[in-house]
């Protein structure tokens, strides 16, 4: 996707689900992957973190922005995404709200 394109509600839930469904499978396989559950250390933490903190919101961001841009709001607005109980709501009215019927 580029910033350009515009992304209906359906693809974007279903992109949702499967950025969501990818940071699942990523965090269980990070589990699995400790022999010595006492021995979480440093380098797990840190892997987990690095795709917390940067992957998914860099991911999640990626969707909403076309998705905005089919609503026929500014990308900016995906920072809201970062407020707490406003990302909520957010994902809500991106998820139901209709996109406009013609790209601007």
């Amino acid at each position: 996707l580029t910033s350009a394109d515009r992304l209906g509600r359906i693809r974007f839930i279903l992109y949702t689900i499967g950025i969501y469904s990818i940071f699942l499978l990523i965090s269980i396989l990070i589990l699995i992957s400790i022999d010595d559950p006492s021995s979480w250390d440093d380098a797990y933490g840190g892997i987990r973190g690095v795709w917390v903190l940067v992957g998914l919101p860099y991911f999640l961001i990626r969707i909403v922005r076309p998705r905005l841009h089919d609503m026929g709001m500014s990308g900016w607005f995906g920072l809201l995404l970062f407020i707490p109980v406003i990302n909520l709501v957010m994902l809500l009215a991106l998820m139901l709200a209709p996109g406009q019927a013609k790209a601007e």
